[in-house]
């Protein structure tokens, strides 16, 4: 394990070789078809896991229902090992993701239905694990880190559950054809974006932060709040566009303040309420659109269903040069300090 004490750490490289793996998840269509085949059959599909692998879930389930076809919904793993009763197993499936293929609760839901009729999936990036172990079927994303945050294998694992949901829905397309393009589109994007989020990321020192985003991008809005805490420290927030209006908006005040709004073509109306609404209160506003925008970050609108794959990166940027700006060390939580070395052992063992 490589420890690094400055830029570049390893979580930056980590994000920009991002590109270069994306052609790997074709060597994993057997698997990926196998999964989208068994989810064919089911009519509901349960979502699951902690932290960046929920966040995962929360788009995984946007993208069954509106690419699959697939009643699907995502919970916190703790939630569906505790307090959820499966209904009608033998017409349901599981889908439990956990990158290190390890993780305490996402494991044991699998265990707790090991007697149920109910599909068992797991998507991991790491072979041969516990939750590999306990599940009917699975699929590993390329793009494990050995050290830092889970970025790269993040971003892998959208590309891969819009894959499993369009083959849900039976859609037909070149597999190794169009990871090529998103590979070429996004190392295109990075190229730009490096300059232009650093000095983005310097304005927002001392500031509290909002992250928002509907549809698919929800759960991209939760991923990049945790990954700016995860990293640097900063206590982040993430709401549905919708709902930072309902009394959120009241906080979103002067220079104290910045705001992302992560949207997609759909979102564009009520995010432009959003968004006047903020300035209104004299916060600092970050749209990421197609559209060039004072302070604002260009997303390319090429392919709707991509949109959360070029939204998540430069999010993820943002986190970083947040961390190095404040000399905060991004790669390992644990090596921050002691105090945050004993609350990890505490809560993860």
């Amino acid at each position: 394990m490589e420890i690094r004490d400055k830029h570049p750490y390893m979580m930056w490289e980590t994000i920009l070789s991002t590109p270069n793996l994306i052609p790997e998840i074709g060597n994993h269509m057997e698997e990926i078809r196998k999964v989208a085949k068994l989810l064919r059959e089911k009519d509901f599909v349960y979502i699951t896991g902690c932290g960046t692998s929920y966040n995962l879930a929360l788009t995984f389930a946007n993208f069954l229902n509106n690419y699959g076809k697939k009643c699907a919904i995502a919970l916190p793993a703790y939630e569906m090992l505790h307090h959820v009763d499966v209904v009608d197993a033998s017409k349901s499936a599981i889908v439990s993701i956990s990158h290190s293929g390890g993780t305490g609760a996402s494991v044991q839901v699998l265990n707790k239905l090991l007697q149920s009729d109910i599909l068992k999936i797991a998507i991991t990036n790491t072979d041969k694990s516990r939750i590999m172990n306990v599940a009917d079927a699975s699929i590993l994303v390329p793009g494990w880190e050995e050290v830092g945050p889970k970025t790269r294998s993040y971003t892998l694992g959208l590309i891969v559950a819009l894959l499993v949901s369009m083959l849900v829905g039976e859609k037909d397309f070149e597999i190794v054809e169009y990871l090529e393009r998103i590979s070429k589109g996004l190392k295109q994007e990075i190229d730009r974006w490096v300059t232009e989020i650093k000095d983005l990321s310097e304005k927002m020192l001392g500031r509290r932060i909002y992250v928002v985003g509907a549809g698919p991008n929800y759960g991209v809005a939760a991923e990049a709040a945790l990954k700016i805490m995860e990293t640097s420290n900063v206590p982040a927030f993430a709401m549905e566009l919708e709902e930072i209006g309902h009394g959120p908006i009241a906080t979103v005040v002067n220079e104290e303040t910045v705001l992302f709004v992560l949207k997609t073509p759909k979102d564009e109306a009520r995010a432009k309420d959003v968004v006047n609404a903020a300035k209104e209160m004299g916060a600092m506003v970050v749209e990421f659109s197609n559209k060039i925008t004072e302070g604002g970050v260009k997303i390319p609108y090429d392919d709707e269903s991509l949109i959360p794959v070029y939204t998540i990166v430069p999010m993820q940027m943002v986190a970083y040069w947040l961390a190095v700006s404040r000399n905060v060390f991004p790669d390992l939580i644990r090596k921050r300090g002691d105090k945050h070395k004993k609350a990890l052992d505490i809560i993860l063992g």
